[in-house]
């Protein structure tokens, strides 16, 4: 049998989660839900911590907060901490410098894009602000 990062139920799901990341390492603390899942089941807010505690910036992954994704993001989560969680190892800075460029891209090209967004945002603010009955 092979193993799936992707699980067909919460319960499963949260399993191998917090197995790959004790497996990876990580702290963890679990934060109980007061209401039952639809099972009837517990449920939880599990954060797992890889890496230094004073570190200088971090990557918060998150899934489950609106449900039905959940499933998926965990798989994503669990793949990601089987394939790499060697956070500290010789690979460790080039994933996070592709994860940081995927969030956040600084070229001149995305500055541009998100100075004309800025701009078109105030122009339009103005101009409602300027129409509206209560001025």
């Amino acid at each position: 049998m092979t193993f799936s990062s992707f699980s067909a139920s919460y319960a499963e799901a949260r399993s191998k989660f917090l197995d790959a990341a004790t497996d990876a390492g990580a702290s963890l603390t679990s934060y109980s839900h007061p209401e039952q899942g639809p099972d009837s089941g517990a449920l939880f807010t599990d954060c797992a911590w890889i890496g230094p505690k004073d570190a200088k910036s971090v990557l918060v992954l998150v899934s489950g907060t609106h449900g039905v994704e959940g499933f998926c993001g965990s798989g994503a989560q669990i793949d990601w901490l089987h394939a790499h969680s060697d956070t500290l190892g010789p690979l460790a800075e080039q994933i996070k410098a592709q994860i940081f460029g995927a969030f956040y891209v600084d070229t001149d090209i995305w500055r541009g894009m998100v100075l004309g967004q800025s701009l078109m945002t105030v122009r339009q603010t103005i101009a409602g602000l300027s129409r509206a009955s209560y001025l």
